[in-house]
């Protein structure tokens, strides 16, 4: 089957190699996007390995704390399984769950279906402002759910907690990150 759109064989192979300051753009800000999703992801598997250690009665020492951030990356749970499991382990109520579950679904699109549906598309502003009201409307789910894991990490290793301030805003510095064009001074 022929991806959407491909109209005959010559269109099968990738072939969208030009660049320009406007696709380069583009494709940052997907770049960056994939980062922060895939950082929450991470942060909510480091969440539930030290879950997993606090409930199994293992000392949260440093080097064990060491070892789970350098580990993480191996664990192939499915960021479905870490939620639930997180879930069970802090015994969470249904809007929390909701929460997470939302910031799954959204994380997911990023990562299996955002970036499909763009390729080669970044030719207009009509593209731009697809892909901009895309994340404006995913990214609030997943910042949410990324600032209480963060902030059960912290509290679990001992961390200071940002400022009510960072809280307020993290959404909008997240969203500023991931979209804003870095000026050439």
């Amino acid at each position: 089957m022929w991806r959407e759109g491909v109209t005959s064989m010559n269109e099968i192979f990738f072939s969208y190699f030009e660049r320009d300051d406007f696709s380069d753009y583009l494709y940052g800000v997907l770049g960056r996007l994939l980062t922060y999703a895939t950082a929450f992801e991470n942060d909510l598997k480091k969440l539930c390995l030290l879950l997993n250690f606090k409930y199994s009665h293992v000392e949260l020492s440093d080097a064990v704390i060491m070892k789970i951030h350098q580990s993480v990356a191996l664990k192939t749970k499915t960021i479905g399984t870490s939620i639930k499991n997180m879930g069970q382990f802090l015994s969470l109520e249904q809007p929390m769950n909701n929460k997470l579950s939302d910031a799954r679904e959204g994380r997911n699109y990023i990562v299996h279906e955002l970036a499909v549906e763009l390729i080669g598309r970044f030719l207009s502003n009509q593209d731009r402002d697809y892909l901009f009201t895309k994340i404006k409307e995913i990214l609030p789910s997943i910042t949410d759910a990324h600032l209480t894991i963060m902030s059960y990490l912290a509290i679990f290793t001992n961390e200071p907690i940002p400022t009510n301030d960072y809280f307020l805003n993290y959404n909008k510095i997240i969203e500023r990150w991931v979209l804003e064009e870095v000026n050439g001074d």
